[in-house]
């Protein structure tokens, strides 16, 4: 018998080898996974019916519109000291700077006509820091004078409705609407002790609105929207030191409402005038423009107002006294703040907050962790199963405020879609947009049950973007407009527009059979898995959509220049939507929907305003559903009264209910906050929003702690900022103090220091020559960088400071003049590789095997 072939031998010899070691490889994972395995006869701990029954309520956030809590009481200031409401107890921290004769009483801080406030509690105790996270220095700064102070003269109650008086003690309204008188209280003061007097309100008015005439904030300006009604801007007048007038040319019935959600409009006119270009001491402002390094008079003036100016006076309850150039930041007890409980202890109760920076993904940990004690942004609902889990361990509890956005994303069809001439499928894109029957179809084609099992955790319904049951302004028919799945009737009505045609992939084609691709963008801001699961969706119903992730700039250029077939975005506070109708009314750029049309609207075109005939405006057609929502919405703001202003407003909605302006999912779930245990007078039932200013329309001044938490260091480090604040790098005060003190060097010393060592630098390179030879050889490269720099950066016509507010300005006016320029930038853009991320899908809602994007309409991509 022949011997087998060796190669033969060593093959088998291979295969068993292998074998062995894939049998033995499978025993011990069989053997890892039956040790790991979890014991499945054992089933987790589910919670009491009851327990489980109190969670699902508190995550449906009702509002009580039939006893909505209220912070502010009602007191006779005639009572004088003989009110129980009398200013007299105070934080042991200020009781011990009046002993040592560094603050007057409590009495003349507060004013004899203080705003009484009562928590949802009861009332606190003093002492404590607040614990808090922001997700970048933007965010921290930009809650100080809204959300974090709302010092206006009127504020908005836990669910909105009242509004009660703030820095105002009264108000009166004249029968026509057209004139709000506010009386302030007598004895205010800013935080330095200086009286607040209408002075204060009219410097903002003439100096900053009127000089600097800018209707969003800029660097030097203000923001003055709620000043603008009905296409027109209104007047202040000055009645005496308490008294201030408000003038509107035409009935202004939401001016309350309005005013509630203003903020900063007003300035310390002792501190602040002598830095305006205008009214000034300009050989101050010289020095400082020198001592700080500013271009400008105007960027000394906006420098000066900077939020995280320890100098700046103040009228928040909360003001920021030690200067730090990185987070965590604190801000101290405002000792002139001017609200007591009814018990007269000044508020607030808490010491301190302190605000540190986190990343937005840690945000959530930190927070699991127990490392806050009240913290109500930048928590998604995607983490409330983390966020829930681990309160009972780490000590705190979630509250459900109802969401005045009340949309966590809708999808605008763009009805003011460019036609390029050199692409004749955007002709196609513009006319089926403009179709209110393709957006009927493309609605009944969602299936937003299952969106909503699968983006959230089944909380929420089926709804168009709409005011919401709770709101003045429900609207039954426009809620549920065309939410239910129907895919047959969707593909009756896409059949019916000319779109029964398919081509080899089985997609739909234009009636010209045209391939029809459709594109739904959003940034990289937000969460894309509903934007993917509607494409999939619309995919069963032969519409191809791909889905465009941009950044943020990209999707800003794009938008403006009108090339997106869809948005998709989230809402804003349409739970008051007379405050901003954007999405029932096309009203400005930020309507993307018809954005074109928005930006008509806003540049005055409905009242004949010439600035409406610039390019990149469109007038909707006379007649048309979108022309006639918007003289319902300019009747709605005149209107004489409640009732009236309800009906028109009504009828703006059954516009939108016809017509379907935008898509949307669902009904918001919860706004979720998180507060730890032993943080007290936080609302369970509360309505937030930017517009309502939460949290302070909660009343966060009475915020306290059941046992205060911090150390007698951090007291004594706290005294010590409300005694003696400190003072910002390089102003004219710290440099003052430095020169009275004898800390400032002489102005030669600079220079002197600067020749020395020039002179050390020449003695050493003249030792060691390799020093000098390295110097030399460095000449030509900083050349051959400069040289590009200069190319790159300086030699385009334009500077950044300057052009800035223009820019910011022809944003707020609304009129696009350089839309010519943006395509031009969009076409550059397009060429960049990286730009997008998109996602193709098959019939059925499956995703393109193939990893290469899809071309943008008629244009080649090279990048993903």
């Amino acid at each position: 018998m022949p011997s087998p072939h060796p190669r033969l031998v060593r093959l088998l010899k291979f295969a068993a080898g292998f074998a062995a070691a894939a049998v033995l490889l499978t025993v011990l994972l069989l053997a890892a996974a039956a040790f790991f395995r979890p014991d499945l006869a054992h089933r987790p701990e589910m919670p009491v019916a009851a327990v489980a029954a109190a969670a699902r309520r508190d995550r449906e956030a009702r509002l009580d519109p039939g006893h909505p809590p209220v912070i502010w009481r009602n007191v006779d200031y005639r009572e004088g000291p003989r009110g129980r409401w009398w200013p007299k107890g105070e934080a042991p921290i200020l009781a011990d700077l009046v002993r040592q004769g560094k603050l007057p009483p409590v009495a003349e801080r507060t004013g004899p006509e203080p705003v009484v406030l009562e928590g949802v509690d009861g009332l606190g105790r003093y002492g404590g820091t607040w614990h808090r996270l922001a997700i970048n220095p933007q965010d921290l700064e930009g809650i100080l004078d809204t959300r974090f102070s709302d010092a206006s003269l009127v504020r908005w109650s836990p669910q909105g409705y009242p509004i009660v008086p703030h820095l105002a003690k009264s108000w009166t309204v004249s029968p026509d609407l057209r004139v709000w008188t506010f009386t302030l209280r007598r004895g205010l003061r800013w935080s330095d002790g200086y009286p607040f007097t209408t002075d204060d309100i009219m410097f903002w008015w003439k100096w900053e609105v009127l000089y600097f005439k800018s209707e969003a904030q800029n660097s030097a300006g203000s923001d003055f929207g709620f000043m603008r009604h009905a296409g027109k801007l209104g007047r202040i007048e000055k009645v005496d030191d308490l008294t201030v007038r408000f003038r509107f040319e035409d009935p202004n019935g939401m001016f309350l409402e309005k005013l509630a959600g203003a903020f900063d409009y007003f300035r310390p006119v002792h501190y602040l005038r002598k830095f305006h270009p205008a009214v000034g001491d300009p050989l101050l402002i010289a020095g400082t423009m020198r001592a700080m390094g500013l271009p400008s008079a105007e960027a000394v003036y906006a420098r000066m107002k900077y939020a995280l100016n320890p100098e700046y006076p103040r009228m928040w309850p909360w003001i920021y006294c030690s200067y730090q150039t990185s987070a965590p930041q604190s801000l101290v007890r405002n000792p002139y703040y001017f609200a007591v409980d009814p018990a007269g202890n000044q508020l607030p109760y808490l010491d301190r907050v302190m605000i540190d920076i986190k990343n937005k993904d840690l945000i959530t940990a930190a927070v699991a962790g127990g490392e806050v004690s009240f913290q109500d942004s930048h928590l998604d609902f995607e983490d409330y199963t983390l966020l829930s889990s681990e309160a009972e361990s780490h000590g705190y509890h979630l509250v459900h405020w109802y969401s005045a956005t009340r949309t966590m994303g809708q999808i605008n069809p763009n009805e003011n879609r460019r036609v390029d001439p050199a692409r004749p499928e955007t002709a196609w894109k513009r006319r089926l947009l403009d179709e209110k029957t393709f957006r009927r179809a493309l609605s009944l084609a969602i299936d937003r049950r299952e969106i909503i099992a699968a983006v959230f955790n089944g909380i929420g319904e089926p709804a168009q973007n709409s005011p919401g049951p709770e709101s003045p302004y429900a609207d039954e028919r426009q809620f549920q407009a065309y939410t239910a799945y129907d895919p047959a009737r969707a593909g009756a009505l896409l059949d019916a527009l000319g779109l029964a045609r398919r081509d080899r992939e089985g997609f739909r084609t234009f009636p010209d059979g045209t391939r029809m691709t459709w594109f739904l963008n959003l940034t990289d801001s937000f969460p894309a898995d509903t934007a993917y699961l509607v494409a999939g969706q619309w995919a069963r119903v032969g519409i191809r959509a791909v889905v465009q992730i941009q950044s943020r700039s990209l999707w800003q250029v794009q938008e403006a220049a009108l090339e997106q077939d869809f948005t998709f975005w989230p809402g804003l506070e349409e739970f008051m939507p007379m405050l901003d109708a954007r999405y029932f009314v096309p009203i400005s750029g930020s309507s993307y929907f018809a954005p074109a049309w928005g930006r008509w609207y806003q540049a005055g075109g409905l009242q004949g305003n010439p600035a409406a005939n610039q390019p990149g405006l469109e007038a909707p057609p006379p007649g048309s559903p979108a022309r006639r929502a918007m003289e319902l919405y300019r009747l709605a703001q005149i209107a004489p009264d409640p009732a009236t202003r309800l009906a028109r407003f009504r009828e703006v909605l059954d516009l939108a209910a016809e017509n379907l302006w935008t898509i949307n999912i669902a009904t918001p779930p919860p706004f979720i906050a998180a507060v730890k245990d032993g943080f007290h007078n936080v609302p369970r039932r509360a309505v937030s929003g930017y517009f309502f200013m939460t949290p302070a329309n909660t009343g966060m001044e009475t915020y306290y702690w059941d046992t205060p938490n911090d150390t007698p260091a951090a007291v004594a480090q706290i005294e010590q900022s409300i005694a003696h604040p400190s003072l910002m790098p390089r102003s004219p005060e710290s440099l003052a103090a430095a020169g009275a003190a004898g800390e400032g060097a002489p102005p030669w010393a600079g220079w002197a220091l600067s020749l020395l060592l020039l002179a050390g630098f020449a003695w050493v390179a003249a030792r060691h020559s390799f020093v000098w030879r390295r110097l030399l050889a460095l000449v030509p490269t900083l050349l051959a960088i400069s040289i590009i720099v200069f190319a790159v950066v300086q030699m385009p016509p334009g500077d950044f400071i300057p052009q800035w507010r223009p820019r910011r300005r022809r944003a707020a006016r609304g009129p696009e003049k350089n839309l010519p320029l943006r395509r031009a930038r969009l076409a550059a853009l397009r060429a960049l590789d990286g730009v997008f991320l998109v996602c193709d899908l098959q019939p059925g809602g499956h995703r393109a095997a193939s990893g290469q994007p899809r071309p943008l309409d008629g244009e080649q991509s090279t990048g993903e």
